[in-house]
């Protein structure tokens, strides 16, 4: 199966546009705290994209799976933990 052109660059802007919104995301979290200050944004961004997308085929797919899922839950459930994953650990007394 090949994709066409026109089809391929219409992904790859949806998919620029995503990737400079999250850079923005990752300056204001790191530079307000947020986020974890050594954070290597362009990194943790492309992994963030690569993964996202097998979640949501994964989530969208019948078949073979570990557990039943709702589609909804199950790029949810992604997301919650990813992001709790760049947020930096809070002690007691939220410092």
């Amino acid at each position: 199966i090949t994709i066409g052109s026109a089809t391929l660059a219409r992904f790859e802007e949806l998919n620029n546009e995503l990737a400079d919104g999250l850079r923005q995301i990752f300056a204001l979290g790191i530079g307000d705290g947020s986020l974890r200050p050594e954070l290597e944004a362009d990194l943790c961004i492309s992994q963030f994209l690569y993964t996202l997308r097998i979640v949501i085929h994964r989530a969208l797919s019948p078949g073979y799976s570990f557990v039943s899922h709702d589609p909804d839950v199950y790029v949810d459930h992604f997301i919650d933990l990813l992001t709790r994953g760049l947020t930096p650990e809070r002690t007691p007394h939220g410092t």
